[in-house]
């Protein structure tokens, strides 16, 4: 959690960032990390672009603002059933 402790500049922060494995390293890292999760390749099919967050391990900063987006998110209830685009959590493919 070194990433999301320490600020960009301090080397601790530069450390743990090498140590992590991504999806997609080509990328840049965001200036502030506010989350980390694990994926579950195993659910999605190999020609699935985006594969669904696995719920057992989820680490995010506090944040009240955020928290307040999740649970109006939630009360929508705008979840489209189905796999693929088009579905999901309002509609963007996943959930």
């Amino acid at each position: 959690y070194d990433v999301m402790i320490f600020p960009p500049s301090d080397p601790r922060n530069a450390a743990a960032r090498g140590r992590i494995e991504r999806q997609h390293p080509e990328e840049k890292w965001p200036e502030a990390v506010d989350a980390f999760l694990t994926r579950d390749a195993t659910s999605a099919m190999p020609w699935e672009e985006r594969t669904a967050v696995q719920g057992g391990f989820l680490v995010a900063r506090p944040d009240v603002a955020v928290f307040d987006a999740y649970i109006n998110f939630i009360k929508e209830g705008n979840y489209i059933g189905g796999r693929g685009d088009g579905t999901g959590w309002a509609g963007l493919g996943y959930g």
